[in-house]
């Protein structure tokens, strides 16, 4: 059975299978041909193992040689020019007065015979200008053949890549192949404020890193207690106000309003309603543990 391989052509990009057949000595870190939508490209072998785990829903393409020292040249060639087309398709946008269209990337194929360009629309775009802009360009890049790819926010940051709040790369842009879904309830369970510029990243949409923090919280959450639940501390019975997972600290809040944090092994659970250890210290507090009595079974 011929080996398969993960390709990846290019940084932080998703990899694709490839069967490895007509280059079996191909090794994990080798350059590659192959084709892909955007033409021949040259790729680099992240994986390679004898069999494809799962079933493949359609036929995997072939790899067509090891990338010679040629196709390396080419390939940086193809980069070169590819930035200059983006250069050009920017200025040109200007003189449209496309200003709703974001250019993000263009990828040239090694063979230069197809370009493909990545856009974003960031509003409303004239149809009548975009279809003026799109022939100028084809024109002005003939003979090669133009595929114009519409990309959405979160693939635009990644491309523009740039600095995240934290101080670091843009996690999209340093690592992430694909794009998971994000919930507004890994927030919630982060503590982390819903304020759309706290928890948004620059797509707009929810931030990456809240899936990848959500794992570790939910661990050390399941160790403390819920919030507005009854708890016994060392200064007596109260409700939970606010948990710190990752300090292990928990607020609680006693029946004369005062607030205190206690870690998490001074918290012990409520004793049961009908222990008179409880009863006591309700008495010497002040509470009522009476059940409050039904609006429907009171007297009237």
């Amino acid at each position: 059975m011929p080996p398969f391989g993960g390709v990846r052509f290019g940084y932080a990009e998703p990899e694709h299978v490839y069967d490895l057949a007509p280059c079996p000595e191909v090794r994990v870190g080798d350059f590659v041909v192959a084709e892909t939508p955007q033409g021949l490209l040259v790729g680099q072998v992240v994986w390679k193992r004898p069999q494809v785990d799962g079933e493949a829903e359609a036929p995997i393409p072939q790899v067509l040689r090891l990338a010679s020292s040629r196709d390396l040249v080419l390939q940086e060639l193809a980069r070169t020019r590819a930035q200059e087309t983006l250069e050009m398709l920017r200025t040109l946008a200007a003189k449209h007065e496309l200003g709703a269209v974001v250019f993000a990337h263009v990828t040239l194929s090694l063979d230069q015979h197809l370009v493909t360009v990545e856009y974003y629309p960031e509003g409303e775009v004239d149809a009548r200008r975009w279809a003026a802009f799109t022939r100028k360009v084809e024109k002005r890049l003939a003979p090669r053949e133009v595929v114009w790819k519409r990309i959405g926010p979160r693939d635009m940051a990644k491309r523009v890549g740039g600095w995240g709040p934290c101080g670091r790369i843009r996690c999209c842009a340093l690592f992430m192949t694909d794009f998971n879904s994000i919930q507004i309830r890994m927030a919630k369970a982060q503590n982390v404020s819903l304020s759309g510029t706290d928890i948004t990243g620059a797509c707009g949409r929810l931030r990456c890193c809240l899936a990848f923090e959500y794992p570790v919280y939910q661990e050390m959450l399941a160790q403390l207690p819920k919030v507005k639940s009854r708890v016994l501390t060392p200064k007596g019975e109260g409700k939970v106000v606010e948990v710190q997972p990752l300090q292990n600290l928990v607020r609680v809040e006693f029946p004369d309003g005062s607030r205190y944090l206690f870690p998490k092994d001074e918290i012990l659970p409520p004793p049961c309603e009908d222990c008179p250890l409880r009863s006591a210290a309700a008495a010497e507090n002040g509470e009522n543990l009476a059940p409050e009595a039904n609006a429907e079974d009171t007297e009237i």
